[in-house]
């Protein structure tokens, strides 16, 4: 497997490995053979100084006897080419060394700049028809390479076994050759340390990747490549997708398939470029489907040791069998099998031209059954009258395009399995994604695992999909996919699992006017694991308090009936007013700047409006006037860090339900808040307004679940400790504002990518709740500071930007008047939290800040726990 995700050809294998050589020889032409892998440090090697040279390497004897070996003289020079020699032989010529190793032929060859010219002079001089010619066709081994051996003679050169059709037209080229090339010789250069592999057969690829693909661990192969074949069936897989209830012998190897279900798959079978489903497949054969140029297919079929070179008639062996023998007893005409001499396997109209993919398998399976001699003479007959190709033809006339795009849908197919699966599991994000960047069309694959998502889906799966395409596509803009819509359809997924239904009241009688107050939330410890989806799936631990600010409760919302038949939405502390006219603008609840959003919310979710409302009318007509809702929030500046927006909504739903005349409890009531945070697209957890909602301080805890369920524990504490609270509890104003919509965002993605430095960090906050709770009930102002200073450590672990350089001049500033410090919300602007020391006071700190920040607009705040 190659960095990119592709699987790794011979030449990508040769690129890597010879790449450095031409730096290391000497002007010349290196010849490396196509079918074998060679692996070798090419530093340790210079050709140079010398006519030709070999790349060579000791190997077992045993494996010498299928390849060629060169036999060395004590220059260090090539003395005898031995191909393909028995044990018995290698041992009479003194091949085999003591360690029963030999120097094999790697099929890498170089020869010189003066050899090159000497053979190219040579057509030159003489008339090059007489050397280039299907008469005289000569191979590199037994033609060009034979005369460099020291030992080698003329006559043993004539004798060599040729590809030549025509005896005197190779023996006058040979003639030739030999008077220019046997001048020259060929040095041994042995490769130390190295890896030989010979694919040159269909039975030596299968004996590698299936029954020998152990031995090459160090190379990192591994027997499953793209592929989502379960880890226990022992064969062999690249880029193969699997359906149900495949059955499938040992030792088989299958590659660019799908394999659909109810599939049988014999022992030691290849498979290749095929897609099957309800087919039994025999055992010890080669399947492999071709679509043509012409839009139609052919499958060939046949054993894994035929020799397609083979042209003897009366021996060639096809699917293990005697052709010649099966051609006798069919009574088979041969010319509709060889339409000319080549009468090679290769060259063999075998195998049928079908117009589908499944009518080829079919048809080589029938062939299969022939060749066994398992078909009467009418379905042999049969089968010769059709239109038939054979092995050469058929991949002379493949549309590659089409083998290529197959293989595209097969990876993309494995690849979407492979990262949901992935994201099931909760793995690491970023390991899944890597699954979608080395596709081979990141578009395609994208496409497809969006078509995958699926309400069957556990959310945290769907919502952390889109997390992941977003982030593919965002690293990919030439994709030209919006990575912000991804992004929004992961939070609508969350706001999907948080999502109740809107309520259908049918209330009687309301008030004339009702209006709520609520106070501010400080946030102590645990900030961020009430934040969906993290409390979702580890539920959430969160202490903070209700204050008074300036001995007020600052947020406010109210309605009031009025006898105009109009419904009015109002925001004093944003000096606006809006009469409502158009029902539809009601139910638009996320618009982006959209100043009313809680207020329309609010009605939705209590029912004053209700979805199926087709006019403003409706809605007056079930209060049975008119009405103003307002909102007032004017005494707290804007990203203050105080739950604001929560509480506030908190209020307005209190104060729509205590219109209604409607009970409603503080548990629930928080729920629809964090609902209602959802509707609008601001997310946000249910700190604030449980913060707000609720008197005193409290721990709230949650379990892990879709709907989360509060447990409040409301702590119990003395006057005397709440009077020093009181007196030495501070909140500082920092002047500067922000938003904490794009940070949460920020942090719950992290938190879904997996990083593990933000869960972690997430974890101890919530512990950090427990420890201060702890603290305070022990009525202990000093270690509750303490332990503010280690969530404050914590919170800049955990967003860097939830500081910043006013922030960290003030708490500077301050150093020496407090005992503790945090931030209020998500930091980075807004409000500060402090505990003075003893003895100091709000006015001490108060001249501190004015006297180094004169002209900024940092204010110090007095607050009263709401108990």
């Amino acid at each position: 497997m190659l960095s990119n995700g592709k699987s790794s050809t011979l030449l990508d294998e040769f690129l890597i490995n010879f790449s450095p050589i031409s730096s290391r020889m000497s002007p010349g032409l290196l010849c490396v053979s196509g079918d074998v892998l060679l692996e070798f440090n090419p530093f340790d090697i210079e050709i140079k100084n010398c006519d030709s040279a070999c790349l060579s390497m000791k190997e077992k004897a045993e494996i010498g006897c299928n390849h060629g070996v060169f036999l060395v003289d004590k220059k260090g020079e090539v003395k005898e080419f031995l191909h393909k020699k028995k044990l018995e032989e290698l041992e009479r010529y003194g091949a085999i060394n003591s360690n029963n190793l030999v120097d094999i032929d790697t099929g890498a060859i170089y020869f010189s700049y003066k050899v090159i010219r000497a053979l190219i002079s040579m057509l030159l001089e003489e008339e090059k028809d007489k050397f280039i010619n299907d008469m005289a066709n000569i191979n590199l081994y037994g033609d060009i390479v034979y005369p460099f051996a020291t030992n080698a003679t003329l006559g043993e050169y004539k004798k060599q076994e040729t590809e030549g059709k025509g005896i005197e037209e190779v023996s006058k080229c040979r003639r030739k050759l030999w008077e220019v090339l046997n001048q020259y010789s060929m040095k041994v250069l042995r490769l130390h340390p190295a890896k030989f592999t010979h694919l040159g057969t269909t039975n030596e690829l299968m004996e590698m990747v299936s029954k020998e693909i152990d031995r090459y661990k160090d190379r990192k192969w591994t027997r499953k490549i793209l592929t989502n074949i379960p880890k226990d069936i022992e064969c062999t897989f690249n880029t193969v997708y699997v359906s149900k209830n495949l059955k499938i012998g040992k030792k088989s190897y299958i590659e660019y398939s799908y394999i659909g279900e109810n599939c049988k798959i014999g022992e030691n079978v290849m498979l290749s470029n095929t897609n099957l489903s309800n087919i039994t497949i025999p055992d010890n054969i080669c399947m492999s489907t071709i679509k043509l140029k012409n839009g139609k297919y052919v499958t060939r079929i046949y054993s894994i040791k035929d020799d397609f070179k083979q042209e003897k008639i009366n021996k060639i062996q096809f699917l293990g069998i005697n052709l010649y023998e099966v051609i006798e007893k069919y009574k088979i005409d041969i010319s509709l099998i060889w339409k000319n001499k080549e009468t090679s396997l290769w060259n063999a109209n075998l195998f049928c031209v079908c117009n589908t993919e499944e009518e080829s398998i079919i048809s080589s399976l029938k062939l299969y059954e022939i060749i066994c001699c398992q078909a009467d003479s009418t379905e042999v007959k049969k089968y010769f009258s059709r239109q038939r190709i054979s092995g050469k033809n058929s991949s002379y006339h493949c549309d590659r395009k089409d083998m290529k795009k197959r293989r595209e849908e097969i990876e993309i197919k494995v690849r979407t399995e492979q990262f949901i699966k992935s994201v099931e599991k909760k793995q690491n994000l970023c390991t899944a994604i890597k699954i979608l960047e080395k596709s081979c069309n990141i578009k395609n694959q994208i496409s497809d695992v969006s078509s995958k998502i699926n309400k069957n889906m556990a959310y945290e799966t769907r919502y952390r999909i889109y997390l992941a395409l977003s982030m593919v596509v965002k690293k990919n803009k030439e994709l030209k996919i919006s990575s912000q819509h991804l992004m929004d359809l992961c939070y609508e997924e969350i706001k999907n699992m948080i999502t109740l239904n809107f309520d259908i009241i049918d209330f009687k009688q309301t008030k004339d006017r009702t209006e709520t107050e609520l106070p501010i939330r400080v946030n102590f410890g645990g900030g961020w694991t009430d934040t969906p989806p993290y409390c979702n799936e580890n539920g959430g631990s969160v202490l903070n308090a209700a204050f008074q600010l300036n001995e007020k409760n600052p947020i406010k919302a109210s309605i009031k009936k009025i006898e105009e038949k109009v419904i009015i939405l109002e925001s004093k502390d944003l000096n606006i007013r809006k009469k409502i006219t158009d029902i539809e603008e009601l139910k638009k609840l996320n618009q982006e700047k959209d100043d009313f959003k809680i207020h329309k919310t609010s009605l939705m979710i209590t029912g004053i409006v209700k979805v199926s409302d087709k006019s403003i009318e409706e809605v007056i007509a079930r209060i049975g006037k008119g009405f103003i809702f307002s909102t007032n929030a004017k005494d707290i500046p804007k990203g203050s860090g105080l739950g604001t927006s929560s509480i506030l909504s908190g209020a307005c739903l209190k104060t729509l339900y205590d219109f209604l005349n409607i009970p409603i409890d503080e548990k629930e009531l928080c729920s629809k808040v964090l609902w209602q945070e959802q509707l609008m697209g601001t997310g946000g957890g249910w700190q604030d307004q449980i913060g707000g909602l609720t008197k005193g301080i409290k721990l709230t805890t949650t379990k892990p679940g879709r709907i989360q369920k509060f447990d409040i524990q409301k702590l119990n504490l003395s006057e005397q400790f709440i009077e020093e609270l009181n007196t030495r509890f501070v909140l500082i104003y920092t002047g500067q504002q922000r938003v904490a919509k794009n940070l949460l965002r920020t942090i719950m993605n992290q938190y879904m990518v997996s990083h593990q430095k933000t869960i972690k960090t997430l974890n101890e906050i919530k512990l950090q709740s427990i420890q201060m709770k702890q603290a305070l009930e022990k009525e202990d102002l000093e270690e509750f500071s303490n332990c503010l200073n280690q969530h404050w450590e914590l919170s800049k672990k955990l967003d860097k930007g939830c500081t910043n350089d006013r922030i960290e001049e003030i708490f500077r500033v301050c150093d020496e008047l407090i005992q503790g410090k945090m931030i209020c919300g998500a930091g980075g602007g807004g409000f500060l939290q402090v505990v003075l020391k003893k003895g100091k006071t709000k006015e001490m700190l108060e001249q501190k800040l004015k006297g180094s920040f004169p002209d900024k607009a940092i204010k110090v705040y007095s607050v009263t726990l709401f108990a």
